[in-house]
């Protein structure tokens, strides 16, 4: 997520693909690993056409 909200270009190129934004997850807190999971399963597809995007 850090690398992603830090660098703009990569930003945008994510925001192409997928239109929720993604959330800062607080590390101390049990749920917050299950809310990250669940929204990792949600922005999968997205990250993949990210990495493979050719723009």
């Amino acid at each position: 997520r850090n690398f992603t909200v830090n660098h703009q270009n990569v930003l945008a190129i994510f925001n192409m693909h997928y239109n929720l934004k993604l959330l800062k997850v607080v590390e101390t807190c049990f749920v917050s690993t299950i809310v990250m999971m669940r929204k990792i399963k949600h922005v999968k597809h997205a990250l993949m056409l990210m990495v493979t995007d050719t723009d």
